[in-house]
């Protein structure tokens, strides 16, 4: 019973939770964004090489999904560093020993 940590009070776990949750948006739109260029030549070849569009533009958005996803992971689990950093300078600078 006495070796629990003390709760995280709301104002530090909503603060947290603000911070992951942008992160992880930022994450993905970096991701969706950033492999878009890379992810074109593949929906170009689609329409080019084959005449199928409809797999050079599964390709793509598969592509641009993906990556996307892997930034928005990246950028979670960078959210939930930056919030425990955060968290701890908070109450360093507030003067609080628990909470």
């Amino acid at each position: 019973m006495g070796d629990e940590p003390p709760p995280v009070s709301e104002f530090y776990r909503l603060r947290a939770i603000s911070i992951v949750d942008t992160t992880a948006l930022l994450g993905f739109v970096v991701g969706f964004v950033g492999s878009s260029p890379f992810a074109f030549r593949y929906l170009m070849s689609g329409f080019d090489r084959f005449g199928d569009a409809a797999t050079g533009v599964l390709q793509f958005i598969a592509m641009i999904l993906g990556f996307g996803t892997l930034g928005g992971a990246a950028g979670m689990l960078g959210g939930v560093g930056i919030a425990a950093l955060w968290q701890r300078w908070h109450k360093r600078r507030r003067g609080m020993a628990s909470q």
